[in-house]
């Protein structure tokens, strides 16, 4: 069997593609210590109203755990639901500034009764609770050293006249000390020993013998595009968090304006991509190709960057369709980010145990 047709078998067997529950490994063996100045979250004007509508959304929780709330106020909008048990995971559970080399992601889904287009504030705190539940659970079952949430996501599903599915996006990190200094720019792949990479299917580094579920180029973006330097005295954490799927032609075509052959599956655009027929030829991605590509993912994520928001983290995959196209994608996410001064709690600690400081 030729090299070509042993590289699609493996490719078939063994790439990475994108599910709702799974462990992207993030460069577990890769050790720079250089940190991604896209984590750069910025004061937001809006902290003070932020911290207010949390705590009294927290004072909600508490009061319906004892028994003495009084749900005479006004019913929530499926949106302010959303807001208020996305903001509250975030910023009781999750260090958004946490480094990591593994991230765990997993997806739920929960529903609550709609009436007249709102929710009454018992069912907004029962969702929150089921929420927090599913967060608990997923963990609790993950066998990280350090882990630490990054962030909760929550996203409005399905909406009917009677209910709202809300989905509940939730991603698990584990700590390392791969934080070090900002890296000065990003052509930082420079050792053709270690830094060159296949670009798909978890290969390992190039050229050479194909490894078996290890890193590939995609992985190694990723780790390196999240690379962030945590501040022990505080912890950073996101509301209005949204994500922003990417690949070679969305949310519009990455072309390379340099291209000087089009259609050659060399640098046609800024994400990797190659047809299937050229993979062998374009499947090791050297020094050059590692920081061209990478250069160009930097620059995407920040052209990406909603307004008001900052980059939160990436994840990235390798893919095929039909065993004709391959390409790197994925989803980067966004939000406002805020400052505690205090570490967050795990998930399984009661909230009345949890120090209220943001």
């Amino acid at each position: 069997m030729n090299k070509i047709s042993f590289l699609f078998v493996l490719v078939l067997l063994f790439t990475n593609c994108a599910k709702e529950n799974d462990t992207v490994p993030v460069s577990s063996n890769h050790s720079r210590t250089t940190g991604s100045s896209l984590f750069n979250p910025q004061p937001n004007s809006s902290d003070g109203e932020v911290r207010s509508k949390i705590n009294a959304f927290r004072n909600l929780l508490q009061d319906v755990e004892s028994g003495s709330a009084s749900f005479r106020s006004e019913n929530m909008t499926i949106e302010e639901a959303k807001w208020n048990i996305e903001a509250n995971l975030n910023a009781t559970y999750s260090r958004a500034d946490a480094s990591f080399t593994k991230l765990d992601k997993s997806v739920d889904f929960f529903s609550v009764s709609v009436s007249g287009g709102t929710i009454s504030n018992q069912d907004v705190a029962t969702a929150y609770q089921t929420a927090l539940g599913q967060l608990t659970q997923r963990y609790n079952s993950v066998q990280y050293a350090g882990k630490e949430i990054i962030v909760t996501d929550v996203q409005i599903e399905e909406v009917t006249d009677t209910e709202v599915t809300f989905k509940l996006m939730k991603y698990i990190t584990s700590a390392d000390d791969s934080a070090g200094t900002l890296m000065p720019d990003c052509d930082i792949f420079t050792d053709p020993a270690t830094d060159a990479w296949y670009a798909i299917g978890g290969f390992g580094n190039c050229p050479g013998e194909f490894g078996f579920n290890e890193d590939d180029a995609a992985d190694v973006f990723a780790k390196e595009l999240n690379l962030r330097i945590p501040n022990p005295e505080h912890h950073i954490y996101f509301t209005d968090v949204e994500n922003v799927y990417f690949s070679p032609w969305q949310p519009y075509e990455f072309d390379n304006p340099a291209d000087d052959i089009p259609d050659d599956s060399y640098r046609d655009f800024r994400v990797w991509y190659t047809h299937a027929a050229l993979l062998d030829a374009f499947s090791c991605l050297d020094i050059d190709e590692m920081n061209w590509y990478f250069c160009n993912l930097f620059d995407i994520v920040e052209e990406l960057q909603p307004e008001g928001k900052d980059f939160c983290h990436i994840s990235m995959y390798d893919e095929g369709i039909a065993s004709v196209q391959w390409f790197h994608n994925g989803s980067i996410f966004y939000g406002k980010s805020f400052q505690c001064p205090c570490a967050p709690c795990p998930p399984n600690v009661p909230l009345e145990d949890c120090p209220v400081c943001c």
